[in-house]
């Protein structure tokens, strides 16, 4: 899911406020560009629902990165117990997780 907030009223932090309640183990990303009035907002909302906040000026390689990341967390207790490194993990799970992009 993608969804796009402006410097006006819209409700996308409310809208990712909903999921987190409702799907509490689903990650949640902010993708935004660099802006002093995204910043601005930003700084009044409460983040702590996302796992990551990331500044994006439309690479789709972020994507990829921001996926593995996400998977390497999650796979993290999993690799340790087992001692081995995330690549050689073959029983690999795919994860649902959400992207927000604030503009």
């Amino acid at each position: 899911m993608s969804s796009v907030c402006g410097t006006d009223n819209s409700d996308t932090f409310e809208i990712a406020r909903s999921i987190k309640n409702k799907y509490s183990h689903i990650p949640l990303v902010v993708l935004t560009p660099f802006s002093h009035g995204i910043t601005a907002r930003m700084e009044h909302e409460d983040l702590s629902i996302f796992e990551y906040v990331f500044c994006w000026l439309g690479n789709t390689d972020l994507l990829v990165s921001i996926i593995k990341l996400i998977e390497d967390k999650m796979n993290l207790e999993h690799d340790v117990k087992r001692g081995r490194g995330t690549d050689d993990y073959a029983g690999g799970r795919l994860y649902p997780f959400l992207f927000f992009r604030v503009t």
